[in-house]
């Protein structure tokens, strides 16, 4: 860590973590915040406002659900892998996906059997996808001001273009005393 930067890294479930206060930024990348629940989703959101310091930015890397249809859309397939991350041992993984669009997510299926015992264990994750219109009300009703919706953290436009950056800004309120 470079001389006099003040940055700590926490592992923890966000949905129960303490966040803390008197942040500048709080920043969730890499599309994570897609896949967690509207309902904990907003829940997140309200704890990083909470945790920033007034003026403080909150910067969301998210998939756009475009990204999320297409990867919906890919064919079943499968791969096999001495460990990862599934398992230390040997293992196959075989994956499905599917696109409900009356939830508007993604949800990934995974069976990952076992190279010795052939036990099969499964798994799943899913996306939930947002329109701009509707991850700027879940920010404002946060209390957050939304400055912008960028083609990736960039700010230019990445070669797959399946992520796009959010940023939003704690707002400041000023109370004069009469």
């Amino acid at each position: 860590m470079e001389s006099g930067s003040d940055c700590r890294y926490i592992e923890a479930d966000l949905r129960q973590a303490d966040f803390g206060a008197g942040h500048d930024l709080d920043m969730l990348v890499y599309g994570e915040f897609n896949t967690f629940r509207p309902a904990d989703a907003r829940r997140i959101v309200e704890k990083a406002h909470a945790a920033l310091a007034p003026g403080g930015c909150l910067l969301l890397e998210i998939s756009r659900a475009s990204s999320l249809r297409k990867w919906a859309a890919d064919s079943p397939s499968w791969y096999s892998s001495v460990s990862g991350l599934f398992s230390d041992r040997p293992h196959l993984c075989l994956q499905d996906h599917h696109w409900d669009d009356a939830a508007r997510a993604m949800t990934t299926r995974y069976f990952v059997v076992d190279g010795a015992s052939a036990e099969v264990t499964r798994y799943a994750e899913s996306h939930q996808a947002y329109a701009q219109a509707e991850l700027t009300a879940l920010l404002q009703d946060a209390g957050f001001s939304v400055a912008g919706f960028h083609p990736a953290l960039t700010g230019e436009p990445d070669s797959r273009g399946d992520f796009e950056a959010v940023v939003a800004r704690r707002q400041v309120h000023r109370f004069e005393r009469g």
